[in-house]
């Protein structure tokens, strides 16, 4: 079977994506396991993190920074992306740095002046669509 240029093009974009995907689950769930591992060296169970993040939820008086039971196995054992909220949270619990653990997760923030800049120069150059 002969398979044209736009089929293999195709093709390729399909495991490209593929591999994209498998690589950011790893990223997640490596990061998931980190915080498991940092969780279980401050000896807290997942109800010390559930009530703790319910108290910044109180304090901020916004429930998204609440990390339910669940939620929090998810994030550790499913690689479970967690919202801004809830990653603020756990780094208040945990004592850690927000950009470390953004790292964990593939996004340095030492990157968002350079991007900043790309996207800028991008829209003086870009040409507006007919």
């Amino acid at each position: 079977m002969n398979v044209g240029p736009q089929a293999a093009s195709s093709v390729t974009a399909q495991i490209v994506r593929r591999r994209t995907v498998t690589s950011q689950n790893n990223i997640m769930t490596a990061a998931g396991q980190k915080l498991r591992r940092v969780r279980e060296q401050l000896n807290l169970r997942y109800r010390d993190v559930a009530q703790a993040s319910l108290l910044i939820a109180d304090r901020h008086n916004n429930p998204e920074f609440a990390i339910a039971l669940s939620r929090l196995a998810d994030i550790e054992n499913r690689g479970t992306l967690p919202n801004i909220y809830r990653l603020y949270s756990l780094c208040a619990i945990y004592g850690l740095k927000l950009e470390e653990v953004m790292r964990w997760y593939g996004v340095d923030i030492n990157e968002l002046t350079r991007d900043a800049k790309a996207c800028a120069e991008w829209r003086n150059t870009a040409q507006p669509v007919p």
